[in-house]
């Protein structure tokens, strides 16, 4: 079987490598963090929110939002000062999780 905790680092490394040109590879990494679906591998794709491309926030939003039950406000065409208030909320509930910090 899958064994959860040894899928997250490189899950996360792979999607957040801003080297690896192939973005709909690293969006297919942030969809098996999400899968993953513990605290540590959604922070994972919370690191996405961070991602230079606006396709690979959206999808990091996206999951996030879903997996929370709720939308946070996550603007991906914006800038990080814009986004504050969703990054915050988005890391207050990430808390909740065990294993996110």
């Amino acid at each position: 079987g899958l064994r959860v905790p040894a899928m997250v680092r490189p899950l996360t490394v792979l999607a957040n490598d801003r080297a690896e040109k192939n973005i709909h590879l690293r969006r297919s990494a942030l969809a098996a963090l999400a899968a993953l679906g513990t605290g540590a591998a959604l922070r994972g794709v919370a690191g996405g929110l961070e991602a230079e491309d606006p396709y690979l926030r959206h999808a990091a939003a996206a999951l996030l939002e879903e997996k929370a039950g709720r939308r946070f406000g996550f603007d991906p065409l914006a800038g990080a000062e814009e986004n504050r208030p969703a990054l915050l909320k988005i890391h207050a509930w990430g808390r909740t999780l065990p294993g996110w910090e």
